[in-house]
């Protein structure tokens, strides 16, 4: 293969979601794409948060060998974000952009 393909295989591996057991979790930072029986996710690992995405769906009769995978969303520093937290953030938009607001939590 080539060293260029390699090395994007290696920053943003696929991964052949396996059908008798959970697929391996991602433990460092970084991204990669589930090939699974129920279509094509995007999984994204950061030191705060753990996402995954369906991208793509398969609209074939074929069965595909691999197994299923769900949407899911999990925060890992902490179960989840403080309500007040979110209140004193929702305060300082309004009083600095009271027509918009950028992002909810950096």
């Amino acid at each position: 293969m080539n060293v260029l393909d390699m090395t994007l295989q290696q920053s943003f591996p696929t991964v052949m979601v396996p059908r008798k057991e959970p697929v391996a979790e991602m433990h460092a930072a970084g991204e990669r794409l589930l090939m699974a029986e129920n279509g094509v996710f995007l999984e994204i690992r950061r030191n705060w948060i753990s996402l995954v995405r369906q991208i793509a769906q398969f609209h074939v009769r074929t069965a595909v060998p691999y197994g299923r995978v769900v949407e899911s969303t999990r925060l890992t520093v902490f179960d989840r974000i403080p309500v007040d937290l979110i209140g004193q953030f929702a305060s300082m938009a309004r009083q600095a952009c009271p027509k918009e607001t950028g992002a909810w939590i950096v």
